[in-house]
């Protein structure tokens, strides 16, 4: 059994900046999720460990093959 990786805040440039807040805002997960890897360094298999999902599956929605549901 693998110990758990250390969470690690989110950069609060990422948090302010309008492309973060303009895709929060439309929950557009595809762009949520890119930015999070491309701008924390968080990859995939984590993204989808932190939010309870399969690797697969982060993949799917980064790649824009699923859109994520917006009605909840």
């Amino acid at each position: 059994m693998s110990a758990s990786q250390p969470h690690r805040l989110l950069p609060a440039a990422l948090l302010a900046s309008p492309e973060w807040q303009d895709a929060c805002q439309k929950r557009d997960f595809t762009r949520i999720f890119q930015l999070v890897k491309l701008k924390a360094g968080i990859y995939p298999s984590r993204i989808a460990a932190l939010c309870g999902m399969t690797p697969s599956r982060v993949g799917e929605i980064m790649a824009g093959r699923v859109v994520w549901p917006t009605s909840m």
